[in-house]
């Protein structure tokens, strides 16, 4: 359950920021599952444990 609640927000909170910056208008829930397991995960080692 922690993991689940944990990637929601993180969803949200980067969705959130992509807005905020102009960057993107929102990032799809495909296109996050794909940025979350090959970017996010080897850019914080310490958060191997999403899986």
């Amino acid at each position: 359950m922690g993991v689940c609640r944990y990637v929601y927000n993180l969803f949200i909170a980067t969705n959130r920021d992509n807005y905020r910056d102009g960057t993107h208008c929102y990032m799809s829930g495909y296109d996050f599952s794909k940025w979350l397991n090959n970017d996010y995960r080897k850019g914080n080692p310490g958060k191997l444990w999403i899986w």
